[in-house]
């Protein structure tokens, strides 16, 4: 699978609209039978995956975490749950380094901090669809993050955040559109693309980017 670099000046509007025109004819909707073998896990599953790909700003390749679970918490996402986590965005920016969750219960459940009341409302921020019998995977950035919030929680969640660049000052971005498409092979190995575009929260409010390829074994 080849991965489409998303150039900065990319609107809002113009990836979802990308992100929308992509074949969702291999993916069978959530609610398909499972009783046939599918080489996606039914448990939870860690996979450490290499990630080469580009930024708004450069190039590339680095180590990560992509973890698949039944759906965690009562706001349940899909069939699955999945994070994607690669260095620390917001604590030590690197060019690609990312975490994208389908739901904030994930952060309490691979110990990755963040707000507690917010980790334990289980809210979905990103949605799941499965082919358990091609063993495909597709996970997407849910844009509206401003409903069903727990009492104090505000819109600005910045939950699935990246940095294109490194740097002590490098801005923080946070994800207002983006798509992660796995195929899960027998042997534990998983390989496939994501890309996602945000929103800088450094003040200038410019946009970046951040795709890539991934292998991976658990």
């Amino acid at each position: 699978m080849t991965a489409t670099v998303l150039r900065p000046e990319s609107s809002r509007r113009t990836v979802l609209k990308t992100i929308g025109a992509l074949s969702l004819g291999s993916i069978g909707v959530a609610g398909r039978a499972r009783a046939q073998e599918t080489a996606i896990p039914t448990e939870p599953a860690l996979y450490q995956i290499r990630m080469a790909g580009q930024t708004s700003f450069e190039e590339f390749d680095r180590e990560g975490q992509f973890f698949v679970t039944p759906p965690v918490g009562q706001n349940q996402s899909g069939p699955r749950d999945v994070a994607v986590i690669s260095g620390n965005p917001l604590g030590a920016p690197e060019s690609g380094a990312l975490a994208f969750y389908t739901n904030t219960a994930l952060r309490t459940v691979l110990n990755t901090g963040g707000d507690r009341t917010l980790n334990d409302a289980a809210i979905p921020i990103g949605s799941v669809q499965v082919d358990d019998a091609s063993g495909l995977l597709r996970a997407e950035h849910i844009e509206d993050l401003g409903v069903d919030l727990p009492p104090g929680v505000t819109a600005g969640l910045q939950v699935n955040i990246f940095t294109p660049r490194s740097g002590i000052v490098a801005p923080l971005y946070e994800v207002g559109a983006g798509i992660v498409d796995a195929q899960f092979h027998s042997g534990n190995q998983v390989d496939g693309t994501m890309e996602f575009v945000g929103t800088s929260l450094g003040g200038a409010a410019d946009q970046g980017a951040v795709s890539a390829q991934f292998t991976g074994v658990s």
